[in-house]
C-alpha cells in the first residue's frame, strides 16, 4: 500500500488517511504474527498448505478492502463516502482486485482518488501470479513445504514441469518473467501517449488478466488503436503459460510452437476473431477495420478473462455473445494468469469424450490420452472431471441463491460464471457497461467466495470441507 499511500501525498488527496492507516495496521499485523510464528520449523504438509493458502486470500481480501472502507469510514464530504457505500463492496471489490476477476462496483471510477485507484490496480499485480508465490520468492523459509504451498497456489492448477531445481528459484523465476512483461507494457503504453500513471495501472491490470482501469469506459476512453493493439498484445502473452515465456526468454523461443497447449489456445482466438468479425461486420458499416479492432481486442480481453472494453459486446449478435460466453469458460493456458478452466482441461475433456466412444467399439483397447506427444495419466483425466463436476455443483449453487434473491436469471447465471472463472464482465445487468453495484451484500459476499474459489481452482477450498480432511 505504500506506493499507493505516496501518490496520495503527491495529490494532497482525501485518500492519505485511509491508506496510511491501513498500511500501519497491515504492518502491525506482520509484525506481530511473525513474532509468534518465529519459531516454527517452516516444514508443511500438504494439509497445511492447503489451509494456509485459503486463509492467506481470504485475509488478503480483509486488509485489501481496508483502505476503501477506512475511506468510508473518514469521509469529509457525502461524495466521498459513496464510491464504497458498504463494507461488501470493499470487501467484493479487494477480493475482485487480488483474485484478478476485475468485477467492480464502482459506478463513478474517474472520481475516486487516484491513490485508491492505484492500490485497486495493484492488488491486480498482486494476484496475478500470487500472493503466496510472492512470499515464496521472496521469503525461501518454508523449507519442504514450499513445493506443497505452490501446488496448492500456483496460476493454472496443473503444475507444469519445475523451472529449477528449488521452489524458490521457480517462483523467482516466474516473477522475473512476470516484471519483464510488465515493464515492457508500460513502456509501449507510454510510446503510445498514455500517461505515465494510466500505463503503469493498465499495464498492471494487463500482465494479471485483471481488467480494472482508471477510466469509466474502460480502453474505449483512449479511443487509439496503437493502444488497443498494445494491450491486445499483452494480453494474449499473459493468457500463455509463463514457463513458455520463460522459455523463449532463456533463448528457446521453438518452445511456443512446440506446445500443444499454445498451439490450441492461440488457433482458438484466432478462428474466433474471423468468425466474429463476419458476424458483427454490418454493425461497423464501411468500417471494417474498426469491426476487427473491436472483435480482437475483446475476443482477447474474454478469452484471458482481463474484461477491459472498448465496445458494448452486450448489443453484439447472438451467436457473438455465445462465442464469447464458451471463451469464458475455456480460458487461458494452465500456468498463465488467466482464469477459466484452461485450454489444457478443455483439450482433455475433449479428448477423455473421444476416448470413450473409441472404447465402445474396442472394449478390450488400451487407449491413452495425448495431448500433443505427451500422455496424460489417468489420475489426470480424472481430475479434470471432477474439477468440471465441482464448478458444476458450485455454480448451481450460487446461481440458485442470487435468483433467490430476485436477481434476473441472465445476470445471475453470467455473474457466478464471470466470479468462477474470474472474468469480470458478464451479461445482463453486469454487462461490459455495467457494475455489480446494485447487488445486495449478501450477493456480493457469495460472489466474492467464488472468486476466491476460482482464483484457488475449486480444489483447494473445497478440499477443507471433507470430513476426511481433518483425519490423521
Amino acid at each position: 500500500m505504500l506506493p499507493s499511500l505516496l501518490i496520495a501525498l503527491l495529490d494532497g488527496a482525501p485518500d492519505v488517511a485511509a491508506l496510511g492507516t491501513a498500511s500501519a495496521i497491515c504492518i502491525v499485523c506482520g509484525a506481530v504474527v511473525a513474532g509468534l510464528t518465529r519459531q516454527h520449523g517452516g516444514n508443511l504438509g500438504l494439509k497445511d498448505a492447503f489451509k494456509v493458502v485459503t486463509l492467506a486470500w481470504f485475509l488478503a481480501g480483509f486488509l485489501g478492502s481496508l483502505p476503501y472502507f477506512l475511506f468510508t469510514l473518514m469521509a469529509d464530504t457525502p461524495e466521498q463516502a459513496q464510491h464504497f457505500p458498504t463494507y461488501a463492496d470493499c470487501f467484493f471489490e479487494s477480493v475482485s482486485g487480488f483474485s484478478t476477476t476485475g468485477s467492480t462496483i464502482l459506478g463513478e471510477i474517474e472520481s475516486v482518488p487516484r491513490g485508491l485507484l492505484f492500490w485497486r490496480a495493484m492488488t491486480h499485480w498482486l494476484g496475478g501470479m500470487g500472493i503466496v508465490v510472492l512470499s515464496i520468492a521472496i521469503l525461501p523459509l518454508l523449507g519442504g513445504g514450499g513445493m506443497n504451498l505452490f501446488k496448492a497456489e500456483a496460476p493454472g492448477g496443473i503444475l507444469p514441469d519445475k523451472l529449477a531445481p528449488r521452489i524458490a528459484e521457480t517462483a523467482r523465476s516466474m516473477w522475473w518473467v512476470y516484471i519483464v512483461l510488465t515493464v515492457a507494457e508500460v513502456f509501449m503504453l507510454l510510446v503510445a501517449d498514455m500517461s505515465l500513471y494510466d500505463a503503469v495501472a493498465h499495464a498492471f491490470a494487463t500482465v494479471a488478466t485483471g481488467g480494472f482501469s482508471t477510466k469509466n469506459s474502460s480502453i474505449a476512453s483512449f479511443d487509439s488503436a496503437l493502444v488497443d493493439y498494445t494491450i491486445s498484445f499483452f494480453m494474449f502473452l499473459a493468457g500463455v503459460n509463463f514457463f513458455l515465456h520463460y522459455q523463449a526468454l532463456k533463448g528457446t523461443p521453438k518452445a511456443y510452437l512446440k506446445d500443444s497447449e499454445f498451439k490450441f489456445y492461440a488457433s482458438t482466438v484466432v478462428i474466433v476473431i474471423a468468425l466474429i468479425v463476419a458476424d458483427v461486420a454490418y454493425l461497423y458499416p464501411g468500417n471494417i477495420l474498426r469491426a476487427l479492432q473491436d472483435s480482437v481486442f475483446t475476443v482477447i480481453a474474454i478469452v484471458t478473462t482481463t474484461g477491459f472494453g472498448t465496445a458494448n459486446f452486450a448489443e453484439w449478435p447472438e451467436f457473438s455473445k455465445f462465442l464469447l460466453v464458451a471463451l469464458m469458460v475455456m480460458g487461458g493456458s494452465a500456468g498463465s494468469t488467466a482464469g477459466g478452466s484452461k485450454c489444457l482441461r478443455v483439450q482433455i475433456f475433449f479428448k477423455a469424450g473421444y476416448r470413450e466412444l473409441k472404447r465402445i467399439l474396442h472394449p478390450a483397447a488400451i487407449i491413452p490420452v495425448r495431448v500433443g506427444k505427451r500422455v496424460i495419466p489417468d489420475s489426470a483425466v480424472a481430475s479434470v472431471l471432477g474439477f468440471i463436476t465441482c464448478i458444476a455443483g458450485l455454480f448451481f449453487v450460487s446461481a440458485s441463491a442470487l435468483t433467490f434473491m430476485d436477481i434476473d436469471i441472465l445476470t445471475s447465471c453470467t455473474a457466478v460464471i464471470a466470479c468462477i472463472f474470474n472474468i469480470g464482465p458478464g451479461l445482463g445487468k453486469v454487462g461490459p457497461v455495467e457494475n455489480f453495484g446494485f447487488m445486495p451484500g449478501t450477493a456480493k459476499f457469495i460472489l466474492s467466495a467464488c472468486m476466491i474459489l476460482g482464483r484457488l481452482e475449486v480444489y483447494t477450498v473445497l478440499v477443507l470441507l471433507i470430513p476426511d480432511f481433518y483425519k490423521k
